[in-house]
């Protein structure tokens, strides 16, 4: 929750969204993917009427490996629902930390790249080194290129997610 409202705070800041989560009156809760299966297979969502969406991470271990089967399934059932559902390109949110924000934290230099499991390399609250990144460090390591056309993944969720309120 923290690491999409600091990145949504920080796109806001820069002018790349008129808004963030709070602006928007957007709530997010956290669920591990135990949780949000249940959430999803329940129904649990739909029944909140209201709009709805989902950010899990891949965990791929290399850009060969798919996406695990479990999540491309909660995927369909949370779009059958109604929401929309985001599964990360890279391997989890930790993978879209700046280097240079890494080691302005004083962590140990290590080698990883966007498959690396950053918890594994780096301990369990890496993610807080968001809050240290500026919008430029964020756009340089969500950028991709699709057919080719630049995007930004983590800009273009969080402009999704605050367009929710304004969609049927």
């Amino acid at each position: 929750m923290k690491f999409w409202k600091t990145v949504a705070s920080k796109l806001k800041e820069a002018g790349h969204v008129q808004a963030d989560f709070d602006d928007k009156k957007i709530g997010l809760l956290f669920c591990g993917g135990e949780s949000l299966k249940h959430w999803i297979t329940l129904n649990a969502m739909k029944k909140l009427n209201r709009r709805f969406g989902a950010v899990v991470d891949s965990d791929r271990a290399s850009p060969l490996h798919n996406i695990p089967e479990r999540k491309n399934n909660w995927k369909r059932q949370c779009e059958a629902q109604g929401g929309v559902f985001f599964i990360l390109r890279k391997r989890e949110i930790e993978n879209y930390l700046h280097p240079n924000a890494i080691k302005r934290s004083s962590r140990l230099a290590s080698v990883y790249d966007d498959f690396t499991d950053m918890k594994a390399v780096f301990g369990d609250n890496v993610w807080k080194i968001i809050r240290d990144m500026s919008c430029d460090e964020i756009l340089e390591r969500d950028v991709y290129i699709e057919s080719g056309v630049e995007h930004h993944e983590l800009k273009e969720i969080v402009q999704r997610l605050l367009a929710l309120p304004d969609t049927k």
